[in-house]
Protein backbone atom coordinates (compact mmCIF):
# COMPACT_ATOMS: atom_id res chain seq x y z
CA UNK A 1 0.00 0.00 0.00
CA UNK A 2 2.53 1.80 0.47
CA UNK A 3 3.32 2.72 -3.37
CA UNK A 4 0.20 3.56 -3.53
CA UNK A 5 0.00 6.27 -0.88
CA UNK A 6 3.68 7.54 -2.52
CA UNK A 7 2.03 6.99 -6.05
CA UNK A 8 -1.20 9.36 -4.72
CA UNK A 9 0.80 12.19 -3.49
CA UNK A 10 3.18 12.34 -6.44
CA UNK A 11 0.02 12.83 -8.68
CA UNK A 12 -1.25 15.47 -6.10
CA UNK A 13 1.98 17.48 -5.81
CA UNK A 14 2.33 17.51 -9.97
CA UNK A 15 -1.28 18.93 -10.69
CA UNK A 16 -0.14 21.58 -7.91
CA UNK A 17 2.99 21.99 -10.00
CA UNK A 18 1.24 22.27 -12.74
CA UNK A 19 -1.51 24.30 -11.85
CA UNK A 20 1.36 26.94 -9.97
CA UNK A 21 3.13 27.13 -13.22
CA UNK A 22 0.41 27.62 -15.14
CA UNK A 23 -1.36 30.30 -12.81
CA UNK A 24 2.02 32.35 -13.01
CA UNK A 25 1.35 32.54 -17.05
CA UNK A 26 -2.33 33.88 -16.38
CA UNK A 27 -3.84 30.74 -17.34
CA UNK A 28 -5.92 30.34 -14.68
CA UNK A 29 -7.82 33.71 -14.23
CA UNK A 30 -10.86 32.19 -14.83
CA UNK A 31 -12.74 28.71 -13.69
CA UNK A 32 -14.93 27.51 -15.90
CA UNK A 33 -15.98 24.77 -18.56
CA UNK A 34 -13.65 26.22 -21.06
CA UNK A 35 -10.70 24.27 -19.00
CA UNK A 36 -12.43 21.12 -19.48
CA UNK A 37 -12.96 22.07 -23.06
CA UNK A 38 -9.63 22.81 -23.62
CA UNK A 39 -8.40 19.49 -22.25
CA UNK A 40 -10.73 18.11 -25.01
CA UNK A 41 -9.08 19.73 -27.87
CA UNK A 42 -6.08 18.33 -26.85
CA UNK A 43 -7.74 14.40 -26.91
CA UNK A 44 -9.24 15.59 -30.46
CA UNK A 45 -5.91 16.76 -31.64
CA UNK A 46 -4.23 13.36 -30.36
CA UNK A 47 -6.86 11.12 -32.22
CA UNK A 48 -6.13 13.61 -35.02
CA UNK A 49 -2.41 12.61 -34.69
CA UNK A 50 -3.39 8.69 -34.53
CA UNK A 51 -5.87 9.04 -37.80
CA UNK A 52 -2.92 10.59 -40.06
CA UNK A 53 -0.70 8.02 -38.40
CA UNK A 54 1.84 10.84 -37.83
CA UNK A 55 4.97 9.13 -36.20
CA UNK A 56 7.19 12.29 -36.90
CA UNK A 57 8.78 14.64 -34.49
CA UNK A 58 6.57 16.58 -33.18
CA UNK A 59 7.77 20.18 -31.41
CA UNK A 60 9.32 18.18 -28.95
CA UNK A 61 12.24 16.32 -30.72
CA UNK A 62 11.83 12.35 -29.74
CA UNK A 63 8.33 12.96 -29.62
CA UNK A 64 5.38 11.99 -32.28
CA UNK A 65 2.53 14.51 -32.28
CA UNK A 66 0.52 11.57 -30.74
CA UNK A 67 2.77 11.72 -27.32
CA UNK A 68 3.06 15.60 -27.19
CA UNK A 69 -0.98 15.80 -27.22
CA UNK A 70 -1.53 12.98 -24.61
CA UNK A 71 0.77 14.71 -22.83
CA UNK A 72 -1.18 18.13 -22.69
CA UNK A 73 -4.38 16.36 -21.89
CA UNK A 74 -3.05 15.33 -18.26
CA UNK A 75 -1.15 18.50 -17.92
CA UNK A 76 -4.57 20.01 -18.40
CA UNK A 77 -6.38 17.61 -16.19
CA UNK A 78 -3.84 17.34 -13.78
CA UNK A 79 -3.85 21.40 -13.44
CA UNK A 80 -7.60 21.58 -13.07
CA UNK A 81 -7.68 19.25 -10.44
CA UNK A 82 -4.50 21.53 -8.60
CA UNK A 83 -6.95 24.26 -9.57
CA UNK A 84 -9.56 23.06 -8.42
CA UNK A 85 -8.50 21.25 -5.43
CA UNK A 86 -9.04 17.76 -6.31
CA UNK A 87 -7.65 14.85 -4.81
CA UNK A 88 -6.73 13.29 -7.93
CA UNK A 89 -4.28 10.62 -6.66
CA UNK A 90 -6.83 9.03 -4.38
CA UNK A 91 -9.78 9.38 -6.83
CA UNK A 92 -7.71 7.69 -9.72
CA UNK A 93 -6.81 4.75 -7.12
CA UNK A 94 -10.49 4.72 -5.86
CA UNK A 95 -11.76 4.61 -10.14
CA UNK A 96 -9.49 1.85 -10.84
CA UNK A 97 -10.34 -0.32 -7.20
CA UNK A 98 -14.02 0.14 -8.00
CA UNK A 99 -13.05 -0.92 -12.03
CA UNK A 100 -12.22 -3.68 -10.76
CA UNK A 101 -15.25 -5.18 -9.58
CA UNK A 102 -17.07 -4.24 -13.17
Amino acid sequence: MKNVDEACSYLNLLSLEIYNSTKAKGFWDTHDGGKIALIHMELLKALEAIRNNSTKDSIIKGFNDVDVELADAVIGILGFCGAEGIDIGKSVYAKMEYNKTR
